[in-house]
């Protein structure tokens, strides 16, 4: 990486040596301004979450798992049982007709 020197340090650095807010990424500039108590709220906000886990977390990969296997059963029953003609590729299977004038 190349180090900034001289006068490329001030256009990018104010007097603090923290990079102008023009220069930062949104996020930057957020992480930068949180305070104390800012912090402290976050902190306090994430150690009031619930620890008992809810619905997604008890069946949500059994629920996952039985909509795959329902809905390759299905698709299985329908590839093989119902006599469907796919179809796949016309080649060889259209014969043009003869244009009309009418």
């Amino acid at each position: 990486m190349r180090s900034v020197r001289g006068a490329e340090a001030g256009a990018i650095l104010s007097e603090g040596g923290r990079p102008r807010a023009a220069e930062m990424v949104p996020l930057t500039r957020k992480i930068l301004s949180l305070s104390g108590r800012s912090i402290r709220q976050i902190a306090a906000r994430q150690a009031h979450h619930k620890v008992e886990p809810d619905f997604h977390d008890k069946y949500g990969n059994i629920i996952l798992a039985g909509g795959l296997v329902f809905c390759a059963s299905i698709w299985t029953y329908v590839c093989t049982q119902t006599g469907i003609t796919w179809n796949l590729s016309p080649i060889g299977k259209i014969t043009p007709q003869e244009w009309r004038t009418d």
